[in-house]
Parts: C-alpha cells; structure tokens; sequence
C-alpha cells in the first residue's frame, strides 16, 4: 500500500514530506488540487487515508508523486499547501469539511471570496449588446456594439472620458466620479478614480493596455450617469475600451484579459436573449493567446422557440489561460434589432 498524500505535523514555512502520515486521524477529510499540467483538476470529500497511487472513485492521483513536499504558510490546518515545485498541488486539510471545488462549489467559492484560499481569486465578467442584426455577423457582447475595440490595443495609452450629457459632472444631477478598473504595460493590473466633466474630455492619470470595467462610484441627485460615458485611447482613438450606458452606473462587457502573474481557469458561462424576439442566436466563447488570434473555445444555441437561457458549469475548468490572454463573448442572430446578455466566470490563481 502506497504512502498516504498528507501530513500534518506543520509548522508555518517549514517544508514537510506530504507521503508519510504522521498522525493524521483516519477519517479526515482533504482536497487535492493540481494546478499543472492543465486542465485544473480538483478532488474534494477525500478521506484518509488516501493512496498515491489509488482512484478512490474520483480519479488517478498517480501524478502527485512528482511533487514531494508541502509546507503550511499559514499555521492553519486548514489552510491551502502548496508544493516546493512552484505551487504545483495544493492540499487542504479540513477539520470539518474539505475546502474542495469538486465536493462543494458554493462553499469553494465562499471560502475564495472570504480570501481563505491564498492567490485565487475569482472575476465574474458580464454584458450586453441590445441591438444585433443578422447583416452584421458575429457582434461582441458589449454596450459599443460590433467586435469590442478595447482588444485591439497593442500600447499602453492614456485614456480619455466623456459623457455625452453636461449633467455628468460635479454640481450635475448625473454621475461625478468613476473608477477604471485596467491593465498597463506588460498586462499588470491598475485602477484609478476619475472626476466627470460633462461632454468635455478628462484624461486619465496612468496609461492602459486593456480597461473592460467602469463603475460609476458618486453620482448627484439624480443617481446614475445620466449620459453614455466613452473611455477611449487618447492617441489610438478608434480602441474604445468601455462605453457605460446612461442609467447603468457601470459597464457591461463580456470582455476580459488575463492579468500578468496569472492563470486564469474559466469555470463557467451562460447567455440569454435580453429582447425579446422570435428568433435564435449562435453564441462562441472566444479565446486569444498571446501572440495568436481568436479561437472558438466553446459554441451553443439559443433560441426564442427553444432555450433562451444556456449556463454552462465546467466540472473541469477550459483551458488554463496565461497572462495576456484575451476573452469574450460574441453572438448573432436570425432576426434583426436582437438584444443577447451573456458572461462568464474565471478562477485566477497567482502564478509562483
């Protein structure tokens, strides 16, 4: 029988061997994840003891065996290990119940947000085009309509903001200030916060390579941006990289890129008709590598006669996404004056 995969005898920084248990009580429950090669691959609601080398029901661990050491940063027996070998294998050993994504997703999802799982974190990216037209082919889900220009950009620029109403702006009844949430040079992720002027143009302090979400923050009396607010490169003024609707406060894009230091894990996807028509949409999930173009990395149907609403949960996260690497969400449809709302869901884990 092969040696069991954990051991509990950790003490905060100290590298331990993760094949013989030392004391572990028979019984306990622990998750395994292995971040490499990928897909990701989590196994949850394990018990001691477990085999190297055995299924268990719930898949080979034969793999573990490449990575020999753990070592708990935290002091918490509960806390996420990872492997001397670049964070390769991740092992939770709970008290209670395993920390797993397999076991229970809403409770590995609680425990990312509540920052319990160290360097992952989750983004949940959404939008809407409300107006495709079947002459127009495939349109990225985004309020600028077309194919979303914001992936274009190949420099980091710094970025101007307009709102098409002079409420927007201090003393107006519209929205204030905004918060750019971004990406500069080499992909590293930036935010900034940003005072409306009405129609006239406000440049941003840094420069941005990639800016798909816009919040509205302080607004008057009227409570939200009461104009549409285009953020755009300043040089390069065809990348437009958001455009908030009036009313919104915020924008909604179906866009995203992973940021540098990461590894992005998509985890889920859906998408609906947002207007109500007797017609059907093709929807692709889009992916494009550094240095590559766009590839179709997941296709559905929706329809008015049919299903309207798709949600696709990946029991195994697509693809392990590297930094630099652009998603999104395009759709077309059968009908003209179509609306389609989509999104998805991305687990990023902190690259060693």
């Amino acid at each position: 029988m092969a040696d069991t995969l954990v051991n509990t005898s950790l003490t905060a920084g100290i590298w331990v061997d993760i094949y013989n248990e030392t004391g572990i009580a028979v019984g306990t429950e622990i998750s395994i994840e292995n971040l490499s090669p990928s897909p990701l691959r989590r196994y949850s609601g394990l018990t001691v003891p477990i085999d190297a080398d055995e299924d268990n029901g719930t898949g080979s661990f034969s793999r573990i065996r490449n990575y020999e050491t753990a070592v708990n940063n935290t002091g918490d027996a509960g806390a996420w290990l990872f492997s001397e070998l670049g964070g390769l294998v991740n092992i939770s050993i709970a008290t209670t119940a395993a920390v797993g994504f397999g076991g229970s997703t809403l409770e590995y999802g609680l425990n990312i947000q509540r920052g319990l799982v160290p360097g992952v974190s989750v983004i949940h990216k959404f939008g809407r085009n409300p107006d495709i037209d079947t002459a127009s082919g495939f349109e990225d889900l985004w309020n600028g309509g077309g194919f979303y220009t914001g992936h274009d950009a190949t420099v980091a620029e710094v970025v101007t903001v307009e709102s098409s109403s002079v409420n927007d702006d201090t003393g107006g009844t519209g929205a204030i200030t905004i918060q750019l949430i971004g990406l500069g040079s080499g992909f590293v992720s930036q935010t900034e916060i940003v005072t409306l002027n009405g129609t006239a143009s406000v440049d941003s302090v840094n420069s941005y390579l990639r800016l798909d979400r816009v919040l509205v923050l302080t607004a008057g009396t009227g409570g939200v941006n009461d104009g549409d607010i285009t953020v755009a490169q300043k040089v390069t003024t065809a990348n437009v990289f958001a455009v908030v609707p009036a009313g919104g406060n915020r924008t909604l894009i179906a866009c995203y890129t992973i940021p540098f230091g990461k590894v992005g894990y998509i985890t889920s996807g859906f998408a609906s008709l947002a207007k109500k028509k007797d017609a059907f949409c093709n929807i692709q999930a889009l992916v494009r590598f550094p240095g590559s173009v766009f590839q179709i990395a997941e296709w559905f149907t929706i329809g008015a006669n049919g299903t309207s609403y798709v949600n696709r949960d990946f029991k195994i996260p697509l693809l392990g996404i590297p930094s630099g690497t652009d998603i999104k969400i395009a759709a077309d449809t059968s009908q003209n004056d179509v609306g389609v709302a989509g999104g998805f869901e991305v687990i990023l884990v902190d690259v060693p």
